[in-house]
C-alpha cells in the first residue's frame, strides 16, 4: 500500500518535468556530520559530471522534483537519501561508514524499485585510492 502511495505522489506532483535524467550527489559538506575527506568524494563526483545538492536548502516540492529525475544519486549515509523515495528506476550509490552499518536505504530502494550499491569507508584509513576504485566500478553513466 505504501509504494502505490508513493507512486500516487511521484505522478500528481508533476515528475517528469526534465526530459533528460539527472545524476545527483548529495552533499553534506555543510553540515556538521560530514567528514574531512568528503570533499574528496564530491570532487570525485563533481569531475564525473554530477549536480552537487543540498537537499535541506530545497523546499519539500523541490526536493521531489530533483529526485524524480535522478537517474543516478550518490552520497555519505544519512537522511538526504531518503529523498531517493521519489526516484524511479534510479541508481542509488550509499557511502557507509564502515562503523555504522544501516540497511535501510538499500531495503527502502528494494520496495521503490531503485537499484543500490554501497561503499563502505574508513575514516581513520580513509583511502582515496580504494574509493576511486569501487566508484569506477559501477555503471554510473
Amino acid at each position: 500500500q505504501s509504494v502505490k502511495i508513493i507512486k500516487s505522489i511521484r505522478n500528481n506532483l508533476l515528475l517528469s518535468s526534465l526530459k533528460t535524467k539527472t545524476r545527483i550527489y548529495i552533499s553534506r559538506t555543510d553540515s556538521t556530520r560530514s567528514f574531512k575527506q568528503e570533499k574528496d568524494i564530491q570532487k570525485i563526483f563533481s569531475d564525473l559530471g554530477f549536480l552537487v545538492i543540498y537537499p535541506e536548502k530545497l523546499s519539500f516540492r523541490e526536493q521531489i522534483m530533483v529526485f524524480s529525475n535522478a537517474k543516478v544519486v550518490a552520497g555519505i549515509h544519512g537522511a538526504g537519501l531518503f529523498n531517493t523515495i521519489w526516484s524511479d528506476s534510479c541508481s542509488v550509490v550509499e557511502f557507509m561508514p564502515i562503523n555504522r552499518i544501516n540497511r535501510c536505504f538499500e531495503w527502502q530502494s528494494s520496495v521503490v524499485g531503485n537499484s543500490y550499491d554501497r561503499i563502505f569507508f574508513d575514516e581513520k584509513n580513509f583511502s582515496l585510492k580504494e574509493i576511486k576504485s569501487q566508484i569506477s566500478s559501477l555503471n554510473l553513466h
